[in-house]
């Protein structure tokens, strides 16, 4: 078949398609109505034929194909025939645009303008610009990397979103007279014929309905974007709770949430990111989880329990095994051949004089009949517990099994303490998970209102209660037996038996807590079966009723406060601001108005001073004066009922007043402005980095070429080809982790090219020798008493290795292996030799398997996982006419091609630029919560030799750039270096994302929040002085000296804040410029720039926003009472007022008239602390 009779027969097949789907049977109303919220409601149906004057192959793809995206889109069940014509009318556009999406978002961002053909975008323009913006609103891009099945759900969201946009605008162009190559015609329909018409909505611009489709794809996607982003927090990347059906799925058990499900919209999901950063600043309520329960288990052990049985199976949890391989201890007694083992009463029968005795010891000895000791020890396979086993087995266990949690929901345990221990359940839950334990809980408040959850695990029914648990509020008596015997039929079960008890309470429980029988079958249990009752206590440092009852109480939660800010650097910096003002000043009388206390790293809020807001204090301020004003006019004898020459007198002179005020708060705007105007970060300070003495940017264009010339005519290996150039300057070595086949011993002999240097190849295996690594021993040495190695043309001597099968190297050859890759030194002959070994390019099908090679992995600063290409780039490859091949392989003086003042050259002038550059604050902190992060949520403990060589690394890459310090951008380099095992790589680039902006965390503008809330409270002390001393602020108008002395100590704090602000300001222009120019960076792929670029810069606009904004109102109340001549005495008071108005209104949301309206109960549960607040304040100022 030609290839127009190809064409001409697809056609033919797409439009029988297209004619069926036209049929009212295909038409849904649920469709219907979807659109009209869209398109109106006028009961019009518009079909559209083409004409005869477009070409058949007009809507084919140049190769005759159609993206299946888009046939399930086309002719699937839930797509309109009416649809369908436009999606024809467009059929090459869409489908090309669905290739450069889909190619675009599997790498992790956005597609460009450019990759278009003629730069026409689709969808059209302005949805095109509007769905990016709310893609990076949204942050899917990165959402997809995490969770690549979405992908098609995205794709499809954007095509059904294209197709209706392009039906509206296409028939508001017929109504305005525009005229296409399509005939369009109208055929009445009436409402109840039809599920689904293409009607006029009101006239809209096409911005317009832009506007409304993006909000559209927004309102369909935040939900699950949320609620999958807090899963992935909870229980890691790989918890497969988001389930996305196919065709060969729908019918199967469900074992995850749809994108479709309603649990997206759940109101527990805004709980759980409060608790999950509550509990970040509880290490102790971190170890505790972690201690309770038992499990049996070979590694740690402590000491020995009874457990079940268990027997072996692969998708179990690790469990203890007796070993016989594993000689630790004596089991008992066996008959063997072992000399070693035997028992002394056998070694007497060998040492006996009698011949007899002898030959009976031979005789069993060659039977193996000899009494021994019967040696064993234990390991961990994945095993699962008997169902029904006969008898319990002693096994050595750990801390660390099942956990039953006991929630006191009583009314005293309401508000605050309701926070905490809803925190507490969801550390359990989220420990039981990444721990692989089972997690009970169960809710009580009287005997008889006990209600048993079911177990929180990771699955669709665990995720359910959870969040109807966090959603549900407390209220009711305290009586803990209830909970306590369902707690005790728990421990019976197979799942439980060998769990701890977490009691969670304030302690305001009966005195005695249970009856006698209760207490003596908890006594029984601690004995018999080693069970542990621990006491959480809340709210409360000791409950005597408690102490009975429990093996331990911990009452660690006393100190916290959830309505403190989070952590974050700027705390340290500002710690104990109150306190030194006090120190110098020696004036105290103010400090128990503040609320809160900054001795330490921790701001701790007091609980009974939180409830007195602000708005609550000056309207009592203000009715004392118009109270005392009043007084004093009555005292003077004015008639306020008659006078009416007073009463316009007085309103004069209050409106003279206000202008004042006026003029002076625009002054003190002014000033402010001036100030921070003048404080502009500038790009010419990167431009004098890069052009200054000593600088390695001019050494760019060769690094850049030395990574295409690596990379040549590999597919997909874009990173790995930067690693290794990035090894080989900063003289690391990296491993490469992989199939066969990949690429890896490509990269690693190109390398050896690349230096113009000697080149290593060797495969390793359990039997390679030393001489076959290290050269053969030297028989002229050995004739002169010798022992020396032939090393030439061997590793000692190389510039460049590659090792294949690095981790089956064997003992006789790891010390001195390690010693050539750590110090670059060989033993030989009784001395040491110099290796020049530049790199070492290891090559691994597995990671290692034993602790002798921990070392050995340890030495690779860089680590790449090597995955096979994809089946877009297997496409490519397979298209090349060289597969693999580059010009470097022929030519063998590719360094001098490359380097002009030579590879030595360069790596000397690199290492001499790293020891000027200096790490930035931020990077020195993100490298530090790097380590906590990884250390407590996924288990790794990062050697400090390994952190040091990181940041030199980082330092390297820095000077690369041109740049005199190491910045935050600098550490992305990271998610190749601190890795255990390659899926956490996928873990530790998130977190990078999330923290990889100066002055945020996760949540977004953490550090700014921190700082407004401290600038609020030197705020509120300045209000309360300036009241003191009727707005004197330099003592000329008879303020005390004492009140003065007070009042410059704050001016210095706010002063020191200022501070802080500008250089946060400074940090994130800095960040937002490197972002801009992030297409020079040379050690990350130009697609991760690229939606770094993307994804990252709005965020960094915000965040400086709000940054700018804090600091002109730090530097305005500086202002106010550092320069009298600008605000007079006595309209301070209420300059400062009117400034912190206009703070507040810049942090507090605009509340709707429905949501002002709702009860306190209601408001508090659909909001979280900090909202709820708000929403307090801002309900006060509504008229009555």
């Amino acid at each position: 078949m030609t290839p127009v009779g190809a064409w001409v027969f697809r056609f033919v097949q797409l439009h029988v398609a297209l004619i069926s789907a036209f049929s009212p049977s295909r038409r849904h109303k649920e469709t219907h109505q979807q659109q009209r919220h869209f398109l109106g409601d006028h009961g019009k149906f518009l079909i559209c034929r083409p004409s005869a004057t477009t070409p058949l192959h007009a809507t084919l793809c140049s190769d005759g194909s159609i993206d299946p995206l888009l046939i399930n889109a086309l002719i699937g069940d839930e797509t309109d025939a009416e649809l369908n014509h436009y999606v024809f009318r467009s059929l090459t556009n869409i489908s090309y645009g669905i290739h450069v999406w889909r190619a675009a978002i599997n790498k992790g961002r956005l597609p460009l303008l450019s990759e278009f053909p003629a730069e026409q975008p689709w969808p059209d323009e302005p949805l095109f610009s509007k769905i990016l913006d709310v893609m990076v609103l949204l942050q899917l891009p990165r959402f997809a990397q995490r969770h690549p099945e979405v992908v098609t759900s995205m794709l499809l969201s954007v095509v059904r979103l294209s197709v209706q946009f392009m039906a509206v605008s296409t028939e508001s162009e017929q109504e305005e007279g525009s005229v296409d190559n399509h005939v369009l015609e109208y055929v009445d329909m009436d409402d109840d014929s039809a599920e689904t018409s293409f009607a006029r909505s009101p006239r809209l611009s096409v911005e317009a309905m832009a506007e409304e489709f993006g909000n559209a794809f927004v309102e369909e996607w935040s939900s699950v974007v949320g609620g999958v982003g807090i899963l992935d927090q909870m229980f890691g990347l790989d918890h497969g709770l988001l389930r996305v059906e196919s065709e060969s799925s729908k019918d199967s058990v469900s074992t995850g949430f749809g994108l479709d499900d309603g649990i997206w919209k759940h109101s527990g999901w805004k709980f759980i990111p409060e608790y999950q950063r509550q509990l970040s600043s509880m290490p102790e309520l971190r170890k505790l989880v972690r201690d309770l329960g038992r499990r049996p288990t070979a590694e740690n052990r402590d000491r020995m329990h009874k457990f079940k049985a268990r027997k072996r199976n692969r998708e179990g949890g690790m469990g203890a095994e007796k070993d016989p391989q594993s000689r630790e201890s004596v089991s008992g007694i066996t008959r063997s051949s072992n000399l070693a083992e035997m028992l002394p009463s056998e070694a007497v029968l060998l040492r006996s004089s009698i011949p007899t005795l002898r030959q009976l010891f031979l005789q069993k000895r060659a039977e193996s009949k000899l009494l021994s000791y019967e040696l064993s020890g234990w390991t961990d396979i994945p095993s699962v517990p008997l169902t029904r086993p006969l008898r319990m087995e002693r096994m050595p266990c750990a801390p660390g099994g099942p956990i039953i949690v006991c929630l006191d929901t009583s009314w005293s345990m309401s508000s605050l303490r309701e926070n905490l221990s809803k925190a507490a359940v969801l550390a359990c839950v989220s420990a039981a998970h990444s721990q692989r334990r089972d997690c009970q809980v169960i809710a009580f408040s009287t005997e008889r209102n006990v209600i048993e959850a079911t177990s929180l695990s990771a699955n669709a029914d665990g995720i359910q209660s959870l969040l109807n648990f966090l959603s549900n509020s407390f209220g009711g008596g305290t009586d803990v037996t209830g909970a306590l015997k369902f707690a005790i039929d728990a421990l019976d079960s197979d799942i439980m038996s060998a769990a701890d008890i977490l009691l969670v309470t304030d302690g305001e429980i009966p005195d005695p807590p249970v009856s006698q029988s209760m207490m003596e079958s908890l006594d029984f249990l601690k004995l018999r079966k080693g069970v542990e009752v621990h006491g959480l206590l809340v709210g409360k440092s000791e409950s005597n009723p408690l102490s009975r009852l429990c093996t331990k109480v911990h009452n660690f939660l006393n100190g916290y406060d959830m309505f403190a800010p989070s952590r974050g650097s700027s705390l340290t910096r500002l710690n104990g601001i109150a306190s030194r003002v006090i120190t110098r000043t020696g004036y105290d009388p103010h400090l128990p108005r503040l609320g809160w206390h900054c001795f330490g790293a921790r701001l701790r809020h007091v609980p009974l001073r939180a409830r007195r807001s602000v708005d609550s204090e000056d309207d009592w301020d203000r009715k004392s004066r118009r109270v005392r004003r009043s007084k004093s006019q009555n005292s003077e004898g004015f008639d306020n009922g008659d006078d009416d020459n007073g009463e316009s007198e007085e309103n004069s002179s209050e409106a003279s007043f206000h202008q004042r005020a006026d003029d002076a708060l625009e002054s003190l705007k002014a000033s402010a402005n001036d100030v921070v105007s003048r404080e502009v970060w500038s790009v010419d300070i990167l431009d004098k980095e890069k052009q200054a003495i000593g600088s390695c940017w001019k050494y760019r264009d060769e690094l850049r070429l030395a990574i295409d010339r690596v990379g040549e005519g590999l597919v997909e290996r874009s990173v790995e080809a930067r690693l290794v150039v990035l090894a080989l300057l900063a003289t690391e070595h990296i491993l490469l982790l992989g199939v066969p086949g990949t690429g890896k011993s490509v990269l690693g002999r190109r390398l050896s090219v690349l230096c113009n240097g000697s080149f290593f190849q060797r495969l390793l295996t359990r039997f390679t020798t030393p001489e076959e690594l290290f050269g053969p021993l030297s028989l002229r040495s050995l004739e002169n008493d010798e022992y020396r190695r032939v090393t030439a043309g061997y590793l000692p001597s190389a510039s460049v290795a590659f090792l294949d099968e690095i981790f089956k190297s064997n003992s006789s050859i790891l010390n001195t292996l390690l010693t050539i890759l750590n110090e670059r030194k060989f033993d030989n002959a009784g001395g040491q030799e110099e290796c020049p070994i530049r790199c070492v390019v290891g090559a691994s099908n597995e990671l290692p398997d034993s602790d002798e090679l921990i070392a050995l992995y340890d030495r690779f600063l860089l680590r790449k996982d090597v995955l096979p290409v994809s089946d877009e780039g297997l496409l490519k490859l397979l298209s090349m006419s060289n597969p693999g091949g580059s010009m470097s392989d022929k030519n063998g003086n590719e360094c001098g091609m490359v380097f002009s003042d030579g590879l030595d050259h360069i790596v000397a002038a690199l290492s001499l630029a790293a020891d000027t550059v200096t790490m930035d604050r931020n990077a020195c902190e993100l490298m530090r919560d790097l380590r906590t992060f990884i250390r407590d949520e996924l288990n790794i403990d990062i050697s400090d030799r390994r952190l040091v060589k990181a940041s030199r690394l980082l330092k390297i890459s820095a000077a690369c750039h041109g740049r005199s310090r190491v910045d935050p951008i600098d550490c992305m380099i990271l998610q190749h270096c601190v890795w255990q095992v390659p899926e956490q790589r996928a873990a530790i680039k998130e977190w990078l994302w999330d923290n990889i902006t100066p002055s945020s965390s996760s949540d977004g503008t953490d550090s700014v929040a921190q700082l407004r809330f401290l600038l609020a409270g030197l705020r509120q002390e300045i209000l309360w002085l300036v009241r003191r001393t009727n707005g004197d602020v330099t003592g000329n108008s008879g303020a005390r000296q004492d009140e003065v002395a007070a009042l410059k100590s704050l001016a210095v704090e706010t002063a020191r804040l200022v501070k802080i602000l500008q250089e946060k300001r400074v940090d994130l222009a800095r960040h937002s410029e490197l972002l801009h120019q992030s297409n020079e960076l040379l050690w990350m792929d130009p697609d991760e720039t690229q939606a770094m670029k993307q994804l990252l810069l709005p965020r960094v606009s915000a965040i400086a926003a709000e940054v700018e904004k804090t600091l002109l109102n730090a530097v305005a109340l500086q202002h106010a009472i550092e320069k009298p001549d600008i605000v007079p005495n006595e309209c301070r008071l209420s300059v400062i007022e009117n400034l912190w108005d206009e703070m507040e209104s810049q942090t507090t949301p605009n509340f709707t008239d429905k949501e002002l309206q709702m009860s306190m109960k209601e408001a508090k549960a659909n909001f979280d602390g900090e909202t709820f607040r708000k929403w307090k304040r801002a309900r006060k100022k509504i008229p009555i």
